[in-house]
């Protein structure tokens, strides 16, 4: 018996998955959207930020909650997941090509691992920004004999360095942050948590130069309706309006909680034959997340299971 039989759940299929019809051709891969990239008002929003940061060296601060896509916009305006496969070996592998409308990169985006110390922080900033102002001067053709010591970081080299996580950083990795902005003049974007932002306020050489601080949102409900009925859309199946109602209401506009849902949701409408979205659908899609509610009924469920 399944989880959804036992929840008292049907999901209406076209036929019986465990016999699919002779001619039937299996059907392709479906991926939801949020696990690529998707236009919102508040990645504009924070374009705009790094957009004024790259312009006048500042820095700013952007605070929003887990899942929310603080990340993804991060990765997307820097055109990380574009330059990232660059630097193989911790070297440029090799120069790429670049059209006008891929234009030689001017920002990084770096996530500190959980255990870096100040000395390593700025032995991996070092090596990251001067990879990047290598992999941009390749790009424009410029040859290595008219550049300066390529072993030296150039204050022209990067406009704009994007730090995820920083929440996690200790003091003195903050200060080694705070000179190396100082130091080549380069914008500055810190991505970190509701939590993590006091935290910031005892760095005073840091927090007195914050010139933004931006709060990164959820998406709003029509934003999030718009996300199921654009990927229904793609998948070809429908969606009823409770179903529509109960994505909006349980996901609140965090795109890491709709991006675990239409994984779900993607595997019943390819595996299950699932033709319409109902709100019974949506729930099973729903009861398989590692949320509070889930999490409750299972301690429930094990705390009635006698032992043999």
């Amino acid at each position: 018996m399944t989880n959804e039989q036992e929840r008292g759940l049907t999901v209406p299929t076209q036929g019986d998955a465990g016999d699919p019809h002779p001619d039937a051709r299996p059907a392709p891969f479906l991926v939801p959207l949020t696990k690529g990239f998707v236009e919102t008002t508040e990645y504009a929003r924070f374009a705009q930020v790094c957009q004024v940061c790259q312009r006048y060296g500042a820095i700013a601060v952007c605070v929003g909650n887990d899942g929310v896509g603080k990340t993804k916009a991060a990765r997307r305006y820097t055109q990380w997941d574009l330059i990232e496969p660059f630097f193989l070996a911790n070297r440029i592998d090799f120069e790429p090509y670049f059209s006008p409308d891929c234009p030689p990169p001017r920002t990084a985006f770096y996530r500190p691992r959980s255990t870096v110390t100040p000395k390593g922080l700025e032995r991996e900033l070092s090596l990251l920004l001067w990879s990047v102002q290598m992999l941009a001067d390749n790009a424009r053709g410029l040859s290595r004999e008219g550049l300066p010591s390529s072993s030296r970081l150039r204050s022209d080299g990067i406009d704009l360095l994007v730090v995820d996580e920083v929440d996690r950083l200790p003091h003195g990795c903050l200060e080694v942050l705070r000179d190396f902005q100082a130091r080549y003049e380069f914008g500055l974007m810190l991505l970190v948590r509701p939590a993590g932002l006091s935290r910031l306020l005892y760095c005073g050489p840091l927090a007195s130069q914050v010139a933004t601080l931006h709060l990164f949102q959820a998406l709003d409900r029509g934003a999030t309706r718009q996300v199921l009925e654009l990927q229904v859309k793609q998948w070809g199946v429908k969606v009823e309006e409770k179903g529509l109602e109960l994505f909006v209401d349980r996901t609140r506009g965090n795109f890491a909680t709709m991006s675990n849902v239409l994984m779900h949701l993607a595997y019943l409408v390819e595996h299950q034959r699932v033709v319409t979205l109902t709100d019974e659908v949506v729930t099973v899609a729903i009861s398989r997340l590692m949320i509070r509610e889930n999490v409750s009924d299972l301690q429930k469920t094990l705390r009635g299971i006698k032992p043999m």
